[in-house]
């Protein structure tokens, strides 16, 4: 053999060797970037996830709300609807009676009215997320 076959051969070796090298540096960092990408992408999904339910739960904590709110109306305009009706009652069966029936009214009237604030009041702590005991005697 002579020292230009020597050579060649040489180098033949060390590309070849230095190829499999940078071939198999090559394909472990594709691997480890394919593994970090997909950690990455399991942790945006769990983040999204996290977030999904916290809205999920808003939404039905507003849900429930909403549906006291709504309760609370009905409550106030049947109660107010009943008022008139024994006021236009009264009236009717006993117009000689009638200021005391009026004076009776207001007075369930105005306890109606405290029932009102009472019940707003515990829908906006509600909504505040505050909880709060409300004494009667207050308002």
């Amino acid at each position: 053999m002579t020292t230009e076959q020597i050579i060649i051969t040489a180098l033949g070796v060390v590309t070849s060797g230095g190829l499999g090298m940078a071939l198999k540096a090559w394909l472990d960092h594709r691997r480890f970037t394919a593994k970090d990408r997909g950690d990455h992408d399991l942790g945006l999904i769990n983040t999204l996830l996290k977030k999904v339910d916290k809205l999920e739960e808003n939404a039905t904590r507003e849900r429930d709300l909403c549906a006291a709110e709504q309760a609370h109306l009905r409550h106030c305009v049947a109660g107010n609807g009943s008022l008139v009706d024994a006021m236009l009652l009264a009236m009717s069966l006993a117009p000689d009676k009638a200021a005391q029936a009026v004076e009776k009214i207001e007075r369930q009237r105005d306890t109606l009215r405290r029932e009102e604030h009472l019940g707003r009041a515990a829908l906006t702590a509600a909504r505040a997320g505050v909880k709060v005991e409300l004494d009667e005697e207050a308002i």
